[in-house]
């Protein structure tokens, strides 16, 4: 004897219900600004793309691009709306016009210049004479579109421009460690780390800050035991980072210098110490 059709469909609808359930969800695949260290889980700090434009199809298309990959949007159709609610910490990208009500595009650049912001900046606009392009790369602008613009070099653009700020960032928080790290010292181990780039030898050291070679010895064991060092050649690397760090503080305009090819991103990198450095 058969069992009823209805048992049968009422089978058959509880057993696809138990697979769905147990089914694993598809992770999506991420996208290229994920795996280079953008966190989109945390909406905080979620990359966004910040868009001044008078324009509302401009606005629309580029809201489009950034839902594509994930990005959050946030648009503006004034300078000074933008202005009012910017928040530096956020991670992303900034797409201007240069003919905006109120506040211009160039203007837009050259205060988020003075406030020494990390966020990248490029160019979307009708307006792209030479004079204005030179003015927008020379103040740092990573790319200059001009409209109507290709939508997928403008998709290209905006992921490379927040990669480009993700790996910024995280060479600042890096700049920022060693600064830290090197506040533990104190003046006199401070001062043995600057001569490290300057002498070969810890008698060199010794003779310059008119102290016995014992002192320098001392001082460099201490220094190692608070920076969590295990030899010289560490030492003496640690020492080119401060160096840098340095460097960068009495310049700091270099922070906000971009390559305008987006293929060589970021600030430069720290050195290296030389192989064949002797204690």
């Amino acid at each position: 004897m058969r069992p009823p059709q209805r048992w049968l469909r009422q089978c058959r609808n509880a057993t696809i219900r138990q697979i769905a359930r147990e089914r694993p969800r598809r992770i999506p695949q991420r996208t290229r600004v994920e795996r280079l260290g953008v966190d989109q889980a945390d909406t905080s700090q979620r990359a966004t793309i910040f868009h001044v434009d008078h324009d509302a199809a401009t606005r629309n298309l580029v809201r489009q691009i950034a839902n594509s990959i994930r990005l959050g949007y946030a648009g503006y159709w004034s300078g000074q709306a933008f202005l009012d609610t910017f928040v530096p910490e956020c991670p992303g990208c900034l797409v201007l016009d240069v003919q905006i009500p109120g506040v211009s595009g160039l203007q837009i650049q050259a205060f988020l210049r003075g406030q020494l912001s990390p966020l990248p900046v490029l160019f979307l606009s009708a307006d792209a004479g030479h004079e204005t392009v030179v003015r927008a790369m020379k103040a740092g602008a990573l790319q200059f579109l001009r409209k109507p613009c290709d939508e997928e070099l403008l998709w290209e653009t905006l992921q490379d421009a927040v990669a480009f700020d993700a790996q910024h960032r995280a060479k600042l928080a890096e700049l920022e460690r060693i600064r830290r790290t090197f506040d533990l010292l104190d003046s006199k181990e401070q001062a043995v780390v600057h001569l490290l780039l300057e002498h070969d030898s810890t008698h060199d050291i010794a003779k310059s800050l008119d102290v016995s070679v014992r002192t320098v010895e001392l001082r460099r064991s201490r220094i190692l035991q608070k920076l969590g060092l295990r030899s010289w050649r560490q030492l003496l690397h640690f020492a080119f980072k401060v160096a840098f760090v340095e460097s960068l503080a009495t310049d700091s305009a270099l922070l906000l210098e971009p390559s305008h090819s987006l293929r060589f991103l970021g600030p430069p990198t720290i050195p290296s110490p030389p192989r064949n450095r002797n204690p």
